[in-house]
């Protein structure tokens, strides 16, 4: 099965003040949600020779390597994942085939990234469950099963001032969606192109 678990595409653009989608009005946290972090710590990254800077969160490793022709820039931390996907092949029809049949696809909106039009999509992918076989490395294997909650995928495709194309995604748990919506935000607002 393919999906998008810990994506999040980032990618080269920048923007100006009057280039993004307006943001979307944070709902109170539920108390539920207070011991998750909000209002983080960012620091900028550049992503390696694409023109492109975004904001990601400072402390929490950062993973910069090729997959398949594309350039990736990741980080996972509690309840989210940040991606930036930049090559030719980016683009939301790539984003899209990662999901099961089941997510549930929401409207595509234009939004201004790097002062040109880009795309925004948001998916809500469900719960999943997996189990397979590990060896235990003493000849035996033993049955695993790992959960994957619901998450919300968000992404934003543009194009770098040099013409790239670009994926940048912000995925969270859908339970933790609200209470680190200001980071959302602070994150897909942070694309820009040099």
């Amino acid at each position: 099965m393919t999906r998008l678990a810990s994506l999040v595409v980032i990618a080269a653009c920048g923007h100006s003040a009057g280039d993004t989608q307006a943001p979307v009005p944070t709902p109170a946290a539920s108390p539920s949600d207070a011991s998750i972090p909000s209002g983080r710590a960012w620091r900028t990254y550049a992503i390696s020779n694409l023109g492109v800077e975004v904001s990601l969160f400072d402390g929490v490793e950062i993973q910069d390597h090729d997959i398949g022709g594309l350039r990736a820039v990741s980080q996972h931390d509690a309840h989210v994942t940040l991606l930036v996907v930049a090559g030719a092949s980016a683009s939301l029809a790539w984003w899209r085939q990662r999901f099961a049949p089941a997510a549930k696809l929401g409207t595509v909106t234009p939004v201004r990234v790097c002062g040109r039009a880009g795309q925004r999509q948001e998916v809500g992918a469900p719960a999943e469950s997996a189990t397979g076989m590990f060896a235990t490395g003493r000849g035996r294997f033993e049955e695993r099963t790992s959960d994957t909650p619901a998450r919300v995928h968000v992404a934003i495709e543009g194009t770098t001032t040099a013409g790239a194309s670009f994926v940048a995604t912000w995925i969270v748990d859908a339970a933790h969606r609200d209470a680190m919506r200001t980071d959302e935000d602070h994150f897909l607002a942070s694309i820009t192109c040099s």
